[in-house]
């Protein structure tokens, strides 16, 4: 059986920021990047095995953006982890000036 697992939350951070934390944490996670932060668009995809991760953000006019984290896998709770600790490492990420 396939599973999906996603989360979404506001993050007051540039979203080019927050794609390019998105990224790190699954490139940490030894996950292959097919869409990178880098590529212009709104949007992170990586994957590993049967597992799928996308990051998608939508800017606000400014600050916050608006954050989706999903993960796509056969099991849900490698899906439900991995969401879960990409998601976690956006929000915890802070930026220091």
């Amino acid at each position: 059986m396939s599973a999906v697992h996603w989360g979404t939350f506001d993050k007051p951070m540039d979203f080019h920021e927050v794609l390019s934390i998105g990224e790190n944490a699954m490139t940490r996670r030894g996950m292959k990047i097919w869409d990178t932060a880098s590529d212009g668009d709104y949007i992170v995809i990586g994957s590993m095995g049967d597992l799928v991760v996308q990051v998608t953000t939508v800017p606000q006019g400014g600050s916050p953006t608006w954050v989706a984290v999903t993960a796509f896998s056969t099991d849900s709770a490698e899906a439900e982890q991995a969401r879960n600790d990409i998601r976690t490492t956006i929000v915890n990420t802070v930026n220091f000036d």
